[in-house]
């Protein structure tokens, strides 16, 4: 189902900011970025300017695709409970994206695997790991473990080592892997906006991932889960 003349919404939530962006087909019209401690005051009224400044209602898009996490939860919550409401007023469909597949999918094929590694704080963190094209694992665990399956995994093996984990864990991942693991300057920390809107716009023309809700992907289970 490949259509022209979409508008959507693209929102992508990160651990400092949340950024928005209005698109026709695969152009972005207009993006703006709030701090995340402003979202839950910022965001709704940041969503009408975009929509006057280009002279369409929210009634006009086509869909709206949201990064749903891994991501600071607070910051989450406010994102995803915004876009629920709209979707209840106004009947626009939802699409989620997964930030970790989000993050593994716009890095390069170069050969080797790709580890994914957010911050889940307290010394977790949320992981996926990409071996060629297939996403063989993702979950939410304390780097320690992360770490001591990645060499389980890879004993003999280059790896490629994205995300904001990557940075907070660096000197550990080097006490392991040593040359075999490789971290790029400057760090990718998350996987950007206009991956979220690439995703969105492809899963809307295949049909697929449409909803009326979008769940919170946090992955970190509390003691009272387990």
């Amino acid at each position: 189902m490949k259509t022209k003349n979409l508008y959507y919404l693209a929102i992508q939530s990160t651990y400092q900011t949340v950024k928005c962006a209005l698109y026709k087909d695969e152009l972005q019209l207009e993006m703006r970025s709030i701090k995340k401690i402003d979202a839950s005051a910022d965001l709704v009224p940041i969503l009408d300017e975009l929509c006057k400044s280009h002279n369409i209602e929210v009634t006009d898009f086509s869909f709206i695709v949201v990064n749903q996490g891994p991501a600071p939860f607070t910051t989450l919550r406010v994102v995803i409970a915004t876009v629920n409401g709209i979707c209840f007023a106004t009947s626009v469909p939802l699409i989620g994206i997964d930030g970790i597949v989000a993050l593994l999918a716009e890095q390069p094929e170069t050969g080797m695997p790709i580890v994914a590694v957010l911050d889940a704080f307290a010394g977790d963190v949320y992981f996926g790991i990409r071996d060629g094209k297939k996403q063989i694992q993702s979950g939410c665990k304390p780097f320690s473990i992360v770490l001591e399956e990645l060499e389980q995994l890879y004993p003999d093996v280059q790896i490629r080592l994205v995300g904001n984990g990557v940075i907070l864990h660096q000197e550990s991942i080097k006490s392991v892997f040593g040359d075999r693991a490789l971290i790029r300057e400057p760090i990718i920390e998350y996987c950007s906006l206009e991956q979220i809107a690439r995703m969105g716009l492809q899963r809307f023309q295949e049909s697929q991932g449409l909803t009326e809700q979008v769940v919170p992907l946090y992955l970190k289970k509390q003691w009272w889960q387990l």
